[in-house]
Parts: structure tokens; sequence; C-alpha cells
């Protein structure tokens, strides 16, 4: 696979090797991803389930080998996108998993035939995972950071550390 004219296998070779435009293969690389996960998402076209974690992993080692990339991603507004998709995965996986019983946590009891089921990681979940892997790199950057407080997408906030409690 081509992404930027750059072949992704060759760069995980050899992620120091200097590019021509790092930026723009960083915006490739972004682009297929989206697009993949979009595709997992939806099933609605045939892909290579390994597609988003080749894409991941060029996305990982480029941030590695040229950390200020990652402002670059912040300024775009791939960090939104990013942290929708990781929590639309983890929603479609509780929904999926029957975790959630009209609106209450369905009770786990541990089967031991199952275990081994479990240890098999769907491709929502690789997905999931590869792009948590991304964000964890990109949080590097302060403007990243910044992006991933600021993104609002239906799940709890972290709490302010500099609130006090005040006790009568």
């Amino acid at each position: 696979m081509q992404v930027g004219g750059i072949y992704v296998r060759l760069f995980l070779k050899d992620p120091k090797f200097p590019l021509r435009n790092p930026k723009r293969f960083l915006e490739g690389l972004l682009d297929q991803y989206l697009s993949s996960i979009a595709a997992t998402h939806y099933e609605v076209q045939v892909i290579d389930p390994e597609l988003p974690l080749l894409l991941s992993a060029a996305l990982v080692s480029l941030l590695r080998v040229h950390p200020a990339l990652a402002d670059h991603v912040g300024y775009l507004g791939y960090v939104p996108k990013l942290v929708a998709a990781v929590a639309f995965e983890g929603r479609r996986e509780t929904m999926s998993s029957g975790e959630v019983n009209n609106g209450r946590h369905a009770e786990q009891t541990y089967d031991p035939d199952k275990e081994s089921a479990e240890n098999t990681q769907t491709p929502q979940e690789r997905v999931r995972l590869s792009c948590l892997r991304v964000l964890h790199q990109l949080a590097a950057s302060t403007t990243c950071a910044e992006a991933m407080a600021a993104t609002s997408v239906g799940t709890p906030q972290v709490a302010d550390k500099t609130c006090s409690i005040s006790i009568y």
C-alpha cells in the first residue's frame, strides 16, 4: 500500500528513513486510517482487517520519529475524529457483547469454556486498540492533549484538578 508517495510497509521497516514530505505522508495516513476505521464501522465494503492496524503502526512510528508532527495533527482537527472512533467502537462492542441489558449491566459469571473465546479480539476491538495507540502517541503534544480534553462524545469528563472541597 502506498500513501503520500511512500510504501507503508517499507516505511515500517525503517521509520527513520528521511522523508521528502512528512506532513503529506502524515495527512495521507490519517485520511486512509479514518477511512479504514469507517469501513470497519459500517462494513459496507470488504477491506483487509489488517489495514487499520498497518496504518496505525505507521502513524505511531512516524510520530515517534517526528514528534513535532503531532501538533500538525491537532491543528488539522483529526483528534476529535479519533476520539469519536474509539468511543463509537466502545459503545458498539458493549452493545454487541450483551453487557448491557435493558439499561443495566448484565451479570457476568466465570465460564472456563468462554475464556479461550474471549482471548481472541474482534476486528472492532483491534481497531479500537490501534486508535488508542495513536491517541497515546498524540498525547505527548500539548495541542493534541488540549483537543482531547475539549472533545465531548457523550462520555464522562474528568473533573478539573483545581476544584476544592469545603467542609462546613
